[in-house]
């Protein structure tokens, strides 16, 4: 269990923390509500539809990863939650990569899924990196 982490109490209770646990469903909504205005209007909410699809599902991932990590506090748990932030910021840097020269969807493709599978390998071998690798991503997609 944490023992030194900005996470509320740990609780000896089936939802270990439930303030994290449940304020997650708010990320899963939101998520829904844009995939199903992005069904809705078919546009891509002005940005190539499959960047926005990526976007909503992340979102809703964010939410449903943290929700269980929070709820079980377990290694599997922790892992898909920094995943999801992973799929989240890697995509705003894949996205302004892509800007910088449009090019097909594939390309998008490509360097998304490898990024996230980069940074999923080193997640899951050298866990202590998580916060590091995190911060960067988020540096780069700013």
């Amino acid at each position: 269990m944490p023992d030194s982490c900005f996470c509320e109490a740990v609780r000896d209770a089936l939802v270990r923390q439930p303030a994290n646990t449940w304020s997650n469903l708010g990320f899963c909504r939101a998520g829904v509500v844009m995939a199903v205005e992005l069904w809705r209007r078919r546009d891509g909410c002005g940005v190539r539809p499959v960047e926005a699809a990526t976007f909503a599902l992340a979102v809703f991932l964010v939410g449903a990863t943290s929700f269980f990590y929070h709820a079980s506090l377990t290694f599997i748990g922790q892992t898909m939650d920094v995943q999801s932030m992973y799929l989240l910021a890697l995509l705003a840097f894949a996205v302004n990569v892509d800007a910088l020269r449009p090019g097909a969807p594939r390309r998008f493709g490509v360097l998304y899924v490898s990024l996230n599978v980069a940074l999923g390998v080193l997640l899951v071998t050298v866990p202590v990196l998580r916060r590091y690798a995190f911060g960067l991503a988020l540096g780069a997609s700013s």
